[in-house]
């Protein structure tokens, strides 16, 4: 019982029967004749999956054309803009000088009196021709004060006052 292993298959050898070595010779035939029958030859056709990484990379580098040409689109759209809005710029600023020139022009002092000469038809101070009159002894000029002439007196002003209230009273009773 507490054999070793090697010593135990070299009992089980000489137990064995012994065999022939023809016997051996037709068991080997054996054993290939039946490996070479059953020997199956199985063809395997390999199928492909559906291409759809290459699918999601032309939807993605069509995305990204289409993302260029639109930006393109959008900056020539700018760039239009732009153009149009520095033309306009500049003829603001050609316009802004033209009244700032006129308006210098109204300002000028020779041109305010042309303006009054031509159409006020004022003359200057020194081109006036001076009349002089000469007056006789019996003749005189008296200055009249216009407020002088006009003082009422009270009893006028209180005739005035009575007047107005009755025009007041008539025109509410309507008389």
């Amino acid at each position: 019982m507490g054999q070793n292993p090697t010593a135990q298959k070299q009992k089980a050898r000489a137990a064995a029967k012994p065999v022939g070595i023809e016997k051996v010779k037709q068991k080997a035939a054996k054993i290939r004749k039946k490996s070479i029958t059953t020997l199956h030859t199985i063809v395997i056709q390999k199928s492909y999956a559906f291409p759809l990484s290459i699918v999601l990379i032309a939807v993605a580098v069509t995305a990204l054309i289409l993302a260029v040409i639109t930006a393109s689109v959008r900056i020539n759209e700018i760039t239009t803009e732009n153009s149009e809005l520095s033309n306009r710029y500049a003829s603001l600023l050609n316009e802004e000088n033209e009244l700032r020139t006129e308006l210098e022009t109204r300002d000028d002092l020779r041109v305010v009196e042309q303006m009054a000469k031509d159409e006020l038809g004022m003359v200057k101070k020194d081109q006036v021709q001076k009349y002089y009159l000469t007056i006789n002894k019996q003749d005189k000029i008296e200055l009249v004060d216009e407020e002088v002439a006009e003082k009422k007196g009270f009893i006028d002003e209180l005739l005035e006052f009575g007047a107005s209230i009755a025009d007041r009273i008539r025109a509410f009773f309507g008389l």
